[in-house]
């Protein structure tokens, strides 16, 4: 299934406003990437953007998904870069968690890691 979500994206000083098309394979996978429309409309703060979520069953391990989570994404300021990095990953994660968290109650076990590269 494909669809358009318009975002806004916010932390300290910076805040964003773009459209992503997103890709939906229930149950497998979500696709997001910066709509073309966006990249042409000469968005002020980021130059490309894409992420993959992608859900796998824990073998043995009833009610448990491995959630991997994969992102590219380039700012057009070198210094945003440097100030908001680290910081991104880390909010999208929460805030997915979070919405995991309202829609299914609590985690089943606790998290067990976060790479970052």
């Amino acid at each position: 299934m494909e669809m358009f979500a318009t975002l806004t994206v916010g932390f300290s000083f910076f805040k964003e406003q773009y459209t992503s098309r997103v890709l939906l394979f229930p149950g497998k996978r979500v696709q997001a990437a910066l709509k073309e429309d966006a990249k042409q409309r000469r968005s002020p703060v980021l130059s490309d953007l894409n992420c993959v979520w992608e859900f796998s069953p824990v073998p043995g391990r009833e009610r448990q998904v491995e959630v991997r989570f994969l992102v590219s994404f380039a700012f057009k300021n070198p210094l945003h870069s440097r100030l908001i990095m680290s910081h991104v990953v880390t909010l999208m994660t929460r805030s997915f968690e979070k919405h995991c968290e309202k829609l299914y109650g609590p985690p089943s076990c606790q998290r067990e890691r976060l790479v970052t590269r």
